[in-house]
């Protein structure tokens, strides 16, 4: 495990996946991370790579010869090199081998940084194109934070606030693909109650946003 610490802020990462395992705040005594119980799920913030989702049975065709690779790609059950920068800064990076071109067939370096400021955590997400043809690829996070937050707070004082007032229009997983289906979520000025029935049918999916931040928030003070 790799730890980083600065001013009340601790961010302790895996190399295995480079996942994000804990983040705690001393002030607060707070945890933000799920804290991965297996009876529900046992990831804290995994890394996906080079597929967010999942393909059609996890199947694909590359210059006409079929490739598989499972639900959000390979990179979270590999080992990362970490170099750690200083007490606030760390960095991982992934790359090709003989392994992942048997179901990835590309040559790629993908590197995060993570770095602690303040009382915030930063993690940065680059990919590098180490061959000559195009990388075909997505990236993302799936961090899972620890609400309620506040001991004896409920799921439904929480909110996520986009930073710009637009429709959110909710685009439909059947069998972990998107579909057609959409529908609209119930927020208003940019502003979502959460609420456990929001995820009976999967992740929620947003596409063609304006807004470039969303904020987690809370009711309760």
């Amino acid at each position: 495990m790799i730890t980083l610490q600065q001013g009340q802020l601790t961010a302790t990462i895996n190399p295995l996946g480079a996942e994000l395992t804990s983040l705690f705040h001393a002030g607060s005594g707070i945890e933000y991370l799920w804290q991965a119980n297996p009876a529900y799920w046992g990831k804290h913030s995994p890394v996906l790579f080079p597929v967010v989702g999942s393909l059609q049975d996890n199947r694909y065709l590359f210059e006409g010869k079929e490739y598989h690779l499972s639900r959000h790609g390979f990179a979270r059950e590999r080992l990362f090199s970490s170099e750690v920068v200083s007490n606030a800064e760390a960095v991982f990076t992934l790359t090709d081998d003989e392994h992942s071109r048997a179901i990835y067939p590309f040559y790629f370096r993908f590197r995060l940084i993570y770095k602690l400021k303040a009382d915030s955590l930063s993690v940065t997400f680059s990919v590098f194109n180490s061959g000559q043809k195009t990388l075909w690829f997505s990236v993302g996070g799936h961090p899972a934070f620890r609400i309620p937050l506040i001991e004896g707070g409920n799921f439904r004082d929480y909110y996520l606030q986009f930073n710009m007032n637009e429709p959110l229009e909710r685009w439909r997983l059947v069998h972990g693909l998107i579909s057609e289906s959409r529908s609209m979520l119930p927020a208003t000025s940019g502003h979502l109650p959460l609420e456990p029935s929001l995820f009976y049918d999967d992740a929620i999916v947003l596409k063609h946003l304006h807004s470039n931040r969303v904020t987690l928030g809370c009711n309760r003070h």
